[in-house]
């Protein structure tokens, strides 16, 4: 199969539209054009997720959904081709020093999304590759995105979370679809998976103690 002209975007593209990874090239930069080709793509998905968000949505961040982006196709990229060392990863994709906030959270799921099945292909080649402690880190600070993963609950900054009504109420919805108990037990979410499933919550999730 040929390269297309556009192989990081074409990627991008086939994950969101038919949730498949596929690598046309083991490149290691990312045109100008080619950034704004994903960004615009991304942009437009994220407007037509926006329109079944409850609440108000936070605005697109372009910056945090090419972020995403960068750190699926490189983390699927070394999982296929690993003739580059796990340290020069970090120079592959764009420093993200920002504390997120929702819309860096909701933005960068657009890909993050798919990076727990990344790691389950990780984890069934090598458990201990150095890669998968990389990608649990950024799972952490992009936790909404993580949702399922074993991570330490505690060092999630759930205050950021709940001061945005419509990305709490998706990271609620999300714990409830995954049936992610580590989540769910947290004070701050059990309490809106609660308000979420009101009367039916035990027979829904007969495994959470609501008592508590």
């Amino acid at each position: 199969m040929a390269s297309p002209k556009q192989p990081v975007f074409e990627t991008i593209y086939q994950a969101r539209t038919l949730e498949e990874i596929i690598i046309y090239s083991n490149k290691s930069k990312v045109s100008a054009k080619e950034k704004t080709l994903i960004i615009n793509f991304l942009k437009d998905e994220y407007e037509t997720e926006c329109l079944h968000y409850p609440y108000i949505a936070p605005e697109f961040n372009s910056e945090a959904a090419f972020y995403g982006a960068m750190v699926l196709f490189f983390s699927c990229q070394m999982l296929l081709y690993r003739d580059k060392k796990v340290e020069e990863f970090y120079n592959l994709i764009p420093a993200h020093n920002t504390v997120p906030d929702a819309s860096h959270y909701l933005s960068a799921d657009l890909c993050l999304r798919f990076m727990p099945q990344v790691l389950v292909g990780l984890r069934a080649i090598d458990v201990d590759d150095p890669l998968i402690t990389i990608i649990d880190k950024i799972l952490l600070k992009f936790s909404y995105s993580g949702i399922g993963e074993k991570v330490v609950i505690d060092a999630i900054d759930f205050e950021n979370i709940i001061q945005n009504k419509c990305l709490h109420q998706l990271y609620i919805n999300r714990v409830i679809e995954r049936k992610a108990m580590n989540w769910a037990t947290h004070k701050q979410i059990k309490q809106g998976i609660l308000e979420t499933t009101g009367m039916y919550a035990k027979l829904y999730w007969p495994e959470l103690n609501f008592t508590e």
